[in-house]
């Protein structure tokens, strides 16, 4: 091994050839079950395949810290270093390079998981032994990954370091599907943080590629983001066909998680266009707690609609890992808001859960936003709201020209509407009038309306409980 020496050879020393084989067998049934959505099985091959090459499975629980503060070091190592530090023997290459494949999958599984520290784990880990194993594509692939890795701990700029050192470790290989899982990674860094053309060329590049190599798992994929940027930035009428699309292609492939997440698709569609028939629809095929609190709270079942949210409030309460989950943050908010203003508005209950549940639920969609900043014009705009049923008109209008001037940067038109359209309501009096005519017509051309505002849902209540229309 070169000075300074590439990670340790595994216990028992380097596999041979046909232990190498073999767990590259485990590591195929493991990506075959992946293909079926069933993560499971496939985190057992591939910890079966790191056995075959003498390696243990990754830390998990206390350990995990320790062992990732070690990866993160060896990588400021190799950073650092001035000569590749990439093994002299070809089998222990071999070896390093499979191994470097199999944490390339188990950071898959553990973001699929929404097991943040585990994800980064495996791709730092990953990397490091793909640059032990001199293999350029799988430094590519695995710089991608932890790319993605450094997002969701909100490291944007190393984030985009470490993109920028996938794509050089690309230039010359010719490795077709190395480039589409690169590009395919960029793009879903670049959703989270709002570069729309950017992902829209990155996300099409990378679908004609995995095409014509004829990959149905990364083909859904690809096309669940496209489906995604649409929606972010305010296209919500083209989301239902493209989950139909999405649902189509896991049928095909038999892929029972690709469908879950058309049908959480629908169901966030279906709410925020008034589809509730839709909505239901996929809520019975797929449970999804924060969009049943908001169809029990549009169909005025108030006692069901906070049973849903605190076990979306549970599931809010872990670290953000998916840019794609908004919804689960801002719908638990829109309806914790809901609630609170229901009940205040009725009896004027100032204290009870109501306000409490309200704070948490906002407080989790602003630790999304300093993750992802596509959250941060919903963010401030539900925390200016919570500051104006609190009596405090200033700081609320602080927020929502702040969530006007986010939306506006970020190029999310639905975001405008809906800040333009409180400021319509509670702004200044005299810039209610422009702010409402703004609102008007961006609602106007994006075909939709605001239904699921915490006051249209809050209204929506009043309407049921007096018995009129739906109720």
């Amino acid at each position: 091994m070169a000075a300074g020496g590439p990670p340790d050879p595994p216990r028992g020393g380097t596999p041979d050839a046909r232990a190498i084989r073999r767990a590259r067998w485990e590591h195929q049934l493991g990506d075959a079950y992946l293909g079926l959505g069933q993560l499971a099985p496939e985190q057992e091959h591939l910890h079966a395949a790191l056995a075959l090459l003498g390696r243990r499975t990754p830390a998990s629980g206390r350990r995990l810290p320790g062992k990732l503060a070690w990866q993160t070091g060896e990588q400021l190592r190799n950073r650092v270093w001035p000569r590749p530090l990439v093994a002299r023997s070809a089998a222990t290459r071999a070896a390093l390079e499979e191994a470097a494949e199999v944490y390339e999958r188990l950071f898959l599984v553990d973001y699929h998981a929404s097991r943040r520290a585990r994800a980064v784990h495996q791709a730092v880990k990953g990397l490091n032994l793909a640059e032990a194993a001199g293999s350029r594509p799988a430094q590519a692939r695995l710089a991608a990954a932890c790319s993605v890795g450094a997002g969701l701990l909100a490291r944007h700029r190393l984030a985009e370091a470490y993109l920028r050192r996938a794509f050089a470790a690309l230039e010359g290989t010719g490795d077709t599907s190395a480039r589409a899982w690169v590009l395919q990674a960029a793009a879903l860094y670049g959703l989270g943080v709002g570069r729309w053309a950017e992902v829209r060329e990155r996300l099409a590049e990378a679908e004609g590629i995995v095409r014509r190599l004829g990959d149905p798992r990364r083909l859904a994929e690809i096309t669940g983001l496209q489906v995604w940027e649409r929606y972010f930035q305010g296209e919500l009428a083209a989301v239902s066909p493209m989950m139909a699309e999405l649902d189509r292609l896991g049928r095909q492939s038999g892929d029972a998680q690709v469908r879950s997440w058309a049908m959480a698709g629908h169901a966030v569609a279906g709410l925020r266009t008034g589809n509730l028939e839709e909505a239901a629809a996929a809520l019975a095929r797929r449970p999804a707690p924060a969009s049943e609190a908001m169809l029990a709270l549009q169909l005025g079942d108030r006692a069901r609609a906070v049973e849903a949210l605190r076990r979306a409030l549970a599931q809010a309460s872990r670290p953000p890992v998916k840019c794609y989950w908004f919804d689960l943050y801002a719908i638990s908010a829109e309806v914790a808001l809901a609630l609170w203003i229901d009940r205040g508005g009725r009896d004027g209950d100032e204290g009870g859960p109501w306000r409490a549940m309200a704070v948490q639920a906002v407080a989790y969609l602003g630790r999304f936003a300093r993750v992802f900043p596509i959250g941060e014009p919903r963010a401030r705009l539900h925390r200016g709201l919570l500051a104006w049923v609190d009596g405090r008109p200033a700081a609320a209008r602080r927020d929502w020209r702040a969530a006007l001037a986010a939306a506006e940067r970020l190029g999310m038109r639905y975001e405008q509407a809906l800040a333009l359209d409180v400021l319509g309501r509670h702004g200044e009096p005299g810039q209610r009038p422009a702010a409402r005519e703004r609102a008007r017509a961006l609602f106007e051309r994006l075909g939709v309306e605001d239904l699921t505002s915490p006051e249209a849902l809050a209204t929506r209540l009043a309407i049921h409980r007096s018995g009129g229309p739906g109720g």
